[in-house]
């Protein structure tokens, strides 16, 4: 779904003054056992109301919804106006396996671009596999992100008709761009086909021969990386010994295991000469393992990845020697893309007998049953053991489900459920938030979501218990936000600071996902803008009829900004604490100035920007948090590799930045402070005013305009006061008074070149640097006074755009033959069926990890 919050920093704990939630809310015991709010009747009311908002969100609470009454409305959404809505309903209806929807998404897919495109050609793959080829021939051109997505699903049907379809459009793939060629490359290793990943990989051999350009990837190594699983930046040869050890610690988890001595002991010595020919040859093993006829038994996780993962294993057992022949940065991707092939294709192909937890439950429970037998046993089996079990018993048994890996996920799920079924949801619960283990979690909450009346016990008491056991409770309220029943909303709402204090994110997920209307006073008490609980106030409010008033208004349209993608101005997201109230928070600023040279952790930035608290108000007051260095410098380092890469990466939000105060050098955070100290002990100090006055313009601080008028007052002929009052002017929408202001004193200093100077280093520059912004204003369709004579100022910005123009063109031609755009993570990577292998850590509509506050999709992952 759309609609989705991403983690939000935890309010701190020991300063957090907060008020108790403005609600009056009933004892949870009150409320129906496991009522949900919405039922088919609701949902389908929600989904014909006015805000596409509320409709995405009628769309998301229909998931748990298998009323068939439902599937008119659902279907009536794939043609909404509103693209957003419409693919959250491609997703739903896919998800649900509603053949009925295949011939309005057929039709819509005609038209359809972007993501909804992309959405489309998703679920065709999975609802009519044996239609998606011919909607696509007939559609014509796709762009780049409907490719990806389309070209991957026709990749995992991978019948005669689309391995032709495929092979020639390899035929043309030198004239597509990067980006798609990276996603064509990644569908012919995906599809299984020997043939089509003998040609990707015989290019990719070439590329990987061939010196890449610092900042880009070949789009082929790119495609490898893919099917690899590992992240983009991983495509590059500088990350080839990393990347190597990546593989080795795949082959030792998931490949030793499954060999025969002899087999696993010609591996071991393979990987540890580091040669890429001799690890290859030493896996020509794995291809013996299980069913060769295809006939591989196929769950919902698997589907017939193992079947395409061994053809792309063999076929680059049979490049061997070729790869062999590149050095090791250049061949390790070749090895982690036949790691990862190997660990699918055992998951697919050995007896689940094997897995290492049944092994070791086995013998936990004396070979009774055996480990065999435990495989073979259904879920009515397991729950009849398990519900044998005291809770003492139980506990060695969660220890080694969650601890203990199985061959195919859904095995987990399976044992997961009969452990809830048995009534041992709190041992199950507490064993898992030990573990910490992605996987193992979201079994878990996947089979507490659908067993709500078992789990809502547990989880009421969990989230009830005092003092919270922090683990145990943010793994329940994780659970919460699909469990989703009212009891939960009311303990939530009544434990609302301290359920925060864990996590934001996750509260105020679970509030908008249980939808009680008696909780919105207690989301909007801490509903700042752009805040985690922003959106689900908005919601919420929106879908039970709120009033509008201004402040809701103006969330709506934030937030619907947001959602539409609309263009906003750069900024950089950092989180913040206030001195004041304890809040920690997310802020926006144009830009931060960092001193590189500054011992704290953070580089003591300035922020360009107001610093007022959104909770209490205050000014001044916050500080940075500890996640804000590691955004900071992901930001700084961005621009830095970029630059030094000739890649351009967007305006530079973060940047170091230094002043001089009496000849100390020091940032531009620390030398405010001293002059606030300056100005504190000599009130009528004009250096230390101007000088204050000149960073504050900078960052954008208030005291500005008091400062230069105090100037002013000790001396009324400081020209560096009116040359600074002439930006304060613009600021202050006139612009016109600003070119008068401006023009003013550099006539005084034409005409005075030896006039007194408090803080800049000559009259000269001082009189080019108002120049300079006389031009600016110019461009900007002012006219200038004409006894101004700027022939001088017009060459020397002539000059310097020539030769920014020149760099610009030679690091266009360096990039130029190697520039390749990391391509969408959609582009091959085996979405659906294929989540099981390839885990994203975050998710393309979750906030981006940088801090920018933009969804990562329309970020970082723009070209993931």
């Amino acid at each position: 779904m759309t609609i989705i919050i991403g983690a939000g920093s935890s309010a701190p704990t020991e300063t957090s003054p907060l008020p108790p939630p403005p609600a009056d809310l009933p004892h949870p015991g009150s409320a129906k056992e496991a009522h949900r709010f919405f039922d088919a009747a609701k949902i389908a009311e929600l989904l014909r109301h006015e805000s596409s908002l509320v409709r995405a969100y009628a769309l998301e609470q229909s998931v748990h919804c298998e009323d068939a009454s439902l599937v008119p409305a659902l279907l009536a959404c794939l043609n909404d106006e509103d693209a957003t809505v419409a693919m959250e309903a491609t997703g739903v209806l896919a998800a649900k396996k509603e053949k009925q929807a295949i011939p309005t998404m057929l039709e819509r897919f005609k038209t359809a671009s972007g993501e909804l495109a992309a959405g489309l050609a998703s679920a065709l793959g999975q609802l009519a596999p044996e239609q998606l080829l011919g909607a696509v021939k007939a559609r014509g051109r796709l762009d780049d992100e409907a490719y990806a997505a389309t070209a991957t699903a026709l990749a995992i049907i991978g019948s005669g008709e689309v391995i032709e379809f495929l092979d020639k459009a390899l035929s043309r793939a030198a004239a597509l761009p990067p980006e798609r060629r990276s996603a064509l490359y990644g569908s012919a290793l995906l599809s299984g086909h020997p043939g089509l990943g003998a040609r990707v990989l015989s290019q990719a051999i070439d590329d990987s021969a061939q010196k890449e350009q610092p900042g880009a990837s070949f789009p082929s190594r790119a495609a490898l990386a893919v099917v690899a699983g590992v992240p983009m930046p991983y495509s590059a040869q500088v990350a080839g010994v990393e990347l190597y050890d990546h593989a080795r610690e795949e082959l030792e988890l998931e490949t030793y295991p499954a060999l025969l001595d002899d087999e696993r002991a010609a591996l071991e010595e393979a990987v540890k000469t580091k040669k890429a020919d001799l690890v290859l040859a030493a896996l020509a093993p794995v291809l013996n393992k299980g069913d060769r006829s295809g006939a591989i038994v196929e769950d919902e996780d698997l589907g017939t990845m193992p079947k395409r993962r061994r053809g792309l294993l063999e076929a680059l057992i049979e490049r061997r020697v070729a790869i062999g022949r590149l050095e090791l940065s250049a061949s390790a991707i070749f090895v982690a893309a036949a790691a990862r092939a190997c660990s699918v294709i055992l998951a697919g192909g050995l007896d689940e007998a094997e897995s290492p937890a049944l092994v070791g439950l086995a013998k936990t429970l004396e070979q009774k049953p055996t480990a065999a037998e435990l495989a073979k046993l259904d879920l009515v089996g397991l729950t009849q053991l398990f519900g044998e079990k005291s809770d003492r018993e139980m506990r060695r048994v969660l220890t080694i489900l969650v601890r203990e890996p199985f061959r195919r996920p859904g095995t987990l799920r399976r044992f997961a459920k009969a452990v809830v079924e048995s009534g041992h949801v709190r041992g199950l619960l507490e064993a898992a938030s030990e573990i910490e283990d992605p996987r193992v979690q979201a079994a878990v909450l996947k089979v507490l979501s659908e067993s709500p009346a078992k789990a809502e016990p547990v989880l009421v008491e969990v989230l009830s218990a005092s003092p919270l056991e922090d683990k145990l409770a943010a793994l329940a309220l994780l659970a919460a936000e699909d469990v989703r029943t009212e009891r939960l909303g009311l303990v939530i709402g009544r434990r609302f600071n301290e359920l925060r204090a864990l996590s934001r994110a996750s509260v105020a997920r679970a509030i908008m996902r249980i939808g009680d209307p008696r909780l919105l006073p207690v989301i909007e008490s801490r509903a700042f803008p752009d805040e985690v609980e922003e959106l689900s106030w908005v919601v919420l409010s929106l879908a039970h009829g709120v009033p509008g008033d201004e402040r809701l208004q103006k969330a709506v349209a934030r937030v619907s900004a947001d959602r539409d993608g609309e263009p906003q101005r750069p900024e950089v997201r950092v989180p913040m604490k206030c001195k004041r109230c304890g809040e920690v928070l997310a802020y926006g600023f144009e830009r931060v100035l960092l001193d590189v040279d500054a011992k704290d952790q953070w580089g003591d930035p300035a922020f360009v920007g107001e610093l007022r608290c959104k909770a209490c108000g205050a000014t001044d007051q916050l500080e940075p948090v500890e996640e804000a260095a590691r955004i900071l410098t992901a930001h700084l380092m961005q621009s830095l590799e970029g630059a030094r890469a000739g890649v351009p990466t967007g305006p530079t939000l973060v940047a170091p930045a230094a002043t001089e105060v009496h000849g100390k050098r020091m940032g531009m955070a620390a030398a405010l402070r001293a002059l606030d100290e300056e100005v504190t002990r000599s009130p009528e100090s004009i250096r230390a005013r101007l000088h204050r006055a000149r960073i504050r313009l900078i960052l954008k601080r208030p005291g500005v305009e008091e400062d230069l008028q105090a100037v002013l007052q000790t001396d009324g002929t400081a020209v560096e006061a009116d040359a600074l009052l002439a930006t304060i002017l613009v600021r202050k929408n006139d612009p016109e008074g600003a070119v008068q202001k401006a023009a003013e004193v550099v006539r005084r200093l034409i005409k005075d070149p030896d006039v007194r100077l408090y803080d800049a280093p000559t009259a000269d520059s001082l009189r080019e640097g108002l120049e300079e912004y006389l031009l600016e204003l110019e461009g900007l369709g002012l006219e200038l006074p004409a006894d101004l004579e700027l022939a001088e100022a017009r060459e020397r910005r002539e000059n310097r755009a020539a030769v920014a123009a020149q760099a610009e063109q030679i690091a266009r031609e360096r990039r130029a033959p190697r520039e390749a755009p990391e391509p969408r993570e959609s582009a091959g990577g085996d979405e659906g069926e294929e989540g099981a292998a390839i885990r994203k850590q975050v998710g393309r509509n979750d906030p981006c990890p940088c801090g920018s506050g933009k969804k990562y999709k329309k970020c970082h992952g723009a070209n993931v």
